[in-house]
């Protein structure tokens, strides 16, 4: 049996390694996304304004997406 210090180093390294790995993972998503942000920072702002409200906003963001979602094959 590995000693109690070894063990934790262990675990240390695998949390690192599976931190990095989904800040990598995450950080593709992000670049292969096609939201364009500059629309979503105008409703926000918009919101912010309150010259609309919040469901306007969220019903854009669920028409965008449904046109834009990729369908499986």
């Amino acid at each position: 049996m590995p000693a109690e210090r070894t063990v934790q180093d262990y675990r240390s390294t695998y949390n690192d390694i599976h931190d990095w790995l989904r800040r990598e993972k995450s950080g593709k998503e992000a670049e292969e996304s096609d939201i364009d942000w500059d629309d979503v920072v105008f409703e926000v702002d918009l919101l912010k304004s309150q010259e609309i409200n919040l469901d306007y906003i969220l019903e854009l963001v669920f028409e965008h997406n449904k046109k834009t979602k990729k369908k499986p094959i």
